[in-house]
């Protein structure tokens, strides 16, 4: 077994109220209908693609040729799925631009469909129902390869089957891992080698890794260790060819313990080793720890961008001490290739029973889609998608040391941050975090004030840290911030540079 390197970030996140919308463009795709359960997003140019899967056995399809400005609807027709299940669907654009998904039939068929510019729908059937009955366990995964080639993994419970299309045909290959197991769940990408790649868990909450470079005629194994996963799983491939994993813990493993981690990301260096970052952890009573009902996951999304940074997405656990309120926030956490500090931005969403999320990087853009509604009306639920641009100056600038400059004493939950540049206007640009959340980024410096409000939660105390994402024509970032409470105004100047973060100490009566 390969040696695990362990690295637990374990960073605690108070409920932060302020709107991080602004970071992120929302587009409201559609009001919530029966299409409320598992989404797939692919873009190119100005094309989103958008196929989403119902509770009421439907599937339909979203289209925008704006970014998101509007969109078109068509209902693909009755599907076989079981409620709150998630990965039966799968999608992707392949060199030509055309866009292709894989699903199950009302008849529990997997069937084939493509849509290029400007054209209707073709189909085609990758496999006749090869099952007597519906099985809630079955997966689909699509994939290409560098010659443009389609490639698919699919499970339903024990059967794992690999297939791939050539000259308009599809093969079928059965898949037979040589260390058998009960297992729970699988998930499966394709690196830039055109090897494929399988992660699955088992019931004894091991996570195991198989790959194979032959089209799925055999399969290299690699046992990554006792995890404790649940049946939570995602993963994708970096430029390297190494598995990026991201998983939630067993609950049932859960009952009895007061401290456990709830998600946790691993991912495999170029030396073989694997490391292993927690994302959310939990400590909790001895009565919530015997109820292990008190907990509830999602399944978690992963995409990973050119420069090997990973992209997370995920529903927080209850009674996290991130302390992300159940129904305020769904989380997008960012792990930069050479670092092993989570960034952690949330995207505001009132959510309901809803587990699938879905983040992809295309077009130098992040694409977070998610059930749930940005503005808190129930009867606006529906299919949201957030965009923002990525911007690769994370990786440097919002990792670095805060240096405390002041301490601040706040009356009032509610308050106002004014910001100006006191001295020549010179070009500083400052990204501002709340106890490691990004609250503001990329903001301008003015002469002219420039007001923002916040609101945090009462009797704790958070660190407000000013990034400098550029210094401008004169070193260092200078600001001059007054924080407006209703009953005192307290005037800070903070000075930030390349090395490290001016930072406020922020005591909320």
């Amino acid at each position: 077994m390969k040696s695990l390197k362990i690295s637990l970030v374990l960073i605690f996140l108070s409920v932060l109220n302020f709107s991080l919308a602004q970071n992120w463009s929302i587009s409201h795709v559609d009001k919530i209908g029966d299409y409320s359960v598992e989404l797939r997003i692919d873009a190119r140019g100005d094309d989103i693609h958008i196929i989403a899967k119902g509770s009421f056995n439907k599937l339909s399809y979203f289209f925008s040729g704006n970014n998101g400005k509007t969109w078109t609807k068509t209902d693909m027709g009755t599907i076989t799925h079981r409620t709150f299940e998630v990965g039966e669907i799968s999608s992707l654009i392949d060199q030509n631009g055309v866009y292709h998904i894989a699903y199950f039939s009302q008849y529990n068929d997997i069937i084939h469909a493509t849509k290029q510019s400007n054209s209707g729908w073709s189909r085609d059937t990758m496999l006749v129902n090869n099952r007597t009955y519906d099985d809630s366990w079955h997966r689909i995964f699509l994939e290409i390869d560098s010659k443009n080639k389609l490639h698919a993994f699919f499970k339903d419970h024990q059967v794992l089957q690999y297939f791939y299309y050539d000259d308009s045909i599809w093969t079928k290959r059965d898949v037979n891992f040589s260390h058998s197991s009960v297992y729970q769940e699988f998930t499966f990408d394709l690196d830039n080698f055109n090897t494929a790649h399988v992660v699955c868990s088992n019931y004894d909450g091991q996570l195991l890794h198989y790959s194979s470079n032959d089209l799925g005629l055999s399969w290299n194994f690699e046992l990554i260790g006792n995890m404790n996963a649940e049946r939570q799983i995602a993963m994708k491939t970096d430029s390297k060819g190494n598995p990026h994993i991201v998983y939630a813990q067993e609950e049932d493993l859960f009952r009895g313990k007061t401290e456990l981690e709830i998600y946790t990301y691993l991912r495999k260096r170029s030396d073989g080793t694997w490391e292993k970052i927690v994302l959310d952890k939990q400590n909790r009573s001895i009565e919530q720890a015997n109820d292990f009902r008190s907990l509830y996951h999602r399944f978690p999304a992963i995409d990973i961008d050119k420069k090997d940074g990973a992209h997370i997405a995920y529903f927080p656990g209850e009674n996290s001490d991130f302390d992300y309120p159940i129904g305020d926030t769904i989380v997008y956490a960012f792990v930069a290739a050479n670092k092993s500090q989570p960034i952690y931005k949330g995207v505001p969403c009132k959510k309901e029973f809803y587990p699938g999320v879905c983040i992809r990087v295309m077009n130098n853009n992040i694409y977070y889609g998610y059930i749930g509604s940005s503005d808190g009306v129930t009867d606006q639920m529906g299919i949201e998608l957030a965009m923002k641009p990525f911007i690769l100056e994370d990786e440097d600038t919002l990792q670095r040391e805060d240096e405390i400059q002041a301490e601040v004493f706040i009356e009032n939950q509610s308050f106002i941050l004014d910001l100006w540049d006191s001295g020549e206007e010179d070009g500083d640009v400052l990204t501002i975090l709340v106890n490691g959340v990004v609250f503001k980024e990329g903001f301008k410096l003015l002469n002219e004030h420039q007001q923002i409000p916040i609101e945090l939660e009462g009797g704790k105390t958070y660190v407000l840290s000013v990034v400098a994402v550029s210094e401008g024509l004169y070193p260092p970032c200078t600001a001059v911030v007054v924080i407006k409470d209703g009953t005192n105004e307290n005037l800070v100047t903070i000075t930030s540079d390349t090395e490290k973060n001016g930072a406020i100490r922020l005591v909320i009566k």
